[in-house]
């Protein structure tokens, strides 16, 4: 028996938290009728995915603290440009009818200069 819903799923979004602060995120088009670009904010959706039960106090001040995020590709096997989080808002390309984008994100910050130049650090504080 199949249940009748009063609303229609187009999209869904999946996200997990994974070893050194990373995180897992699936994105799903499952419009019929065609492709869809996703606009997430990075905060407000793990806030919601992990709420504060799930959230270890280390991972919740690496993603309150991010200035920037890594993001790789892990269909493409590629690291995204900077460009594809601006203030902590992930936008995906355009996303096909039942095709999938999946991401490991690495909540990065910017940390003290160096001769007037930014240095980048990950979430352990090393040096990229």
């Amino acid at each position: 028996m199949q249940a009748q819903h009063a609303f229609d799923v187009t999209s869904q979004i999946f996200a997990k938290p994974l070893k050194h602060n990373k995180i897992a995120l699936f994105v799903l088009n499952v419009n019929e009728t065609g492709s869809k670009t996703y606009t997430l904010d990075l905060k407000a959706l793990l806030a919601r995915q992990f709420g504060k039960a799930d959230m270890d106090k280390g991972r919740e001040a690496a993603i309150a603290g991010a200035t920037s995020w890594q993001v790789r590709d892990v269909w493409e096997y590629k690291e995204l440009p900077p460009s594809t989080v601006v203030g902590g808002v992930l936008t995906t390309d355009a996303v096909a009818t039942r095709d999938s984008r999946f991401y490991v994100l690495t909540p990065t910050k910017a940390a003290a200069t160096k001769h007037g130049a930014s240095i980048k650090t990950d979430d352990r504080g090393e040096v990229k």
